[in-house]
């Protein structure tokens, strides 16, 4: 495994997490974006407003750019009341009202977990 940050508008996306591999010695690249981290506003049991994120992912193999797998997560934390049908997605799983940090967390946990290649072997 290769852990480590780019500046992302240094250059295109691929050459850049080339250059990233290749300076690791990287067989592939987890590219992030993380496009909304909008921090609750109230406490653990009354929220006035919700944690809400939005990001997307890609894992790149390395040097070809091959996508092996790709997700996304864009959502706003909701009372278990009112959204029943989705509590798990809408509430992070939690009957109290998440941080921002903790709702992006369970999101990046639940997508990552779908990737094959980035799944815990059972």
């Amino acid at each position: 495994w290769c852990v480590g940050g780019v500046d992302s508008s240094a250059s295109p996306s691929l050459e850049r997490a080339r250059k990233f591999a290749d300076k690791l010695s990287c067989n592939a690249v987890l590219e992030t974006t993380l496009h909304r981290y909008k921090e609750r506003v109230g406490g653990k049991m009354t929220a006035k407003e919700p944690a809400s994120v939005a990001f997307e992912y890609r894992l790149l193999a390395m040097p070809d750019g091959k996508v092996l797998c790709q997700d996304s997560f864009d959502a706003e934390q909701q009372s278990l009341m009112g959204n029943l049908l989705s509590f798990r997605e809408g509430t992070g799983g939690s009957l109290t009202w998440l941080t921002a940090e903790e709702f992006m967390t369970k999101g990046l946990r639940n997508r990552l977990g779908k990737c094959s290649y980035l799944a815990e072997e059972k």
